[in-house]
């Protein structure tokens, strides 16, 4: 999976988590989780919950104090290998 398909769908969670709508057409590897998109807490807590559930990876709690960019979650879903889902 590539940068801009990443961006994309981290668009697509930024829209669905944020309370007021964002310009989603703005947003780069620069932009800043708290500050520019006003990501608190909670909705951290639902983008990494999202990114888990669409990507197929697993985020560590001690790895989400590190995000402050959109790179830096760029980064972190591209360090990731998806899940190996086993059959019940």
């Amino acid at each position: 999976m590539n940068e801009n398909e990443i961006l994309y769908i981290l668009s697509e969670i930024f829209e669905e988590i944020k309370d007021d709508p964002i310009d989603t057409m703005g947003i780069t590897c620069e932009t800043l989780l708290r500050d520019d998109l006003e990501i608190d807490s909670l909705q951290t807590a639902e983008l990494l919950v999202e990114i888990e559930e669409r990507l197929d990876v697993t985020i560590m709690d001690e790895e989400a104090p590190r995000l402050r960019t959109v790179g830096d979650v760029v980064e972190l879903i591209r360090q990731k290998k998806p899940k190996r889902r086993t059959e019940d």
